[in-house]
């Protein structure tokens, strides 16, 4: 069994073209869960809370 923890942030940005606007997008993830590993295979159990900010 073991403990595990995940923390992410991410931008993305788009290059105008055809006369759109830049639209970038900005975001987190955290995450956080017990992984147990037995002969039938891997059970993970996770817990994430995402939060994107989308500038229009």
């Amino acid at each position: 069994m073991r403990w595990e923890n995940e923390a992410e942030y991410r931008y993305e940005s788009t290059s105008p073209s055809f006369g759109q606007p830049d639209n970038p997008l900005r975001g987190y993830r955290l995450s956080t869960g017990i992984a147990f590993r037995n002969t039938w295979g891997l059970f993970r159990f996770t817990l994430s809370y995402l939060d994107l900010d989308v500038q229009r």
